[in-house]
């Protein structure tokens, strides 16, 4: 079990460009009003690095783009 879960899962790891990306969009949406943590502005910047949906119940994330937001 754990082989075909190794076999399917990308492990991403944040480069410090990422960090970089996070930080300066975090500051972006807190300019807007939106309160963002930098965790998850730093998924928000891998998911879309990745070409993968940002998976989130964060109400702030709700109406970006790449996002699939879920109550």
């Amino acid at each position: 079990m754990l082989e075909e879960v190794r076999r399917e899962v990308i492990i991403a790891h944040p480069t410090d460009e990422d960090y970089i990306e996070a930080s300066s969009f975090r500051l972006d949406q807190r300019r807007l009003g939106r309160n963002v943590s930098l965790v998850d502005t730093l998924g928000y910047v891998i998911a879309n690095k990745l070409g993968i949906p940002f998976l989130t119940g964060d109400s702030a994330f709700k109406d970006l783009n790449n996002v699939e937001y879920v109550k």
